[in-house]
């Protein structure tokens, strides 16, 4: 006679899906010297990048261009 192995998810779903619907924090930014600012790779302030102050507009916006396209490889 054979047995049947039961084949056991690795994630409990319902501890998956609570951390999916979490918030994640709120970003407490500290200030910084004057030639660096933040900016931002997303919408309402989120993933902020620090960046020089130094930068004219079109270098800023070719620059964060480049990094919102390459985003998931930086991480």
């Amino acid at each position: 006679m054979e047995e049947e192995e039961e084949i056991l998810p690795l994630f409990n779903e319902e501890e998956t899906q609570r951390h999916v619907k979490e918030e994640p924090p709120k970003l407490i930014l500290k200030p910084l010297p004057t030639e660096f600012k933040y900016a931002y790779l997303e919408d309402n302030k989120k993933c902020p990048v620090v960046i020089s102050s130094t930068l004219t507009i079109h270098q800023e916006d070719y620059l964060l261009e480049v990094l919102r396209r390459y985003k998931k490889a930086i991480g």
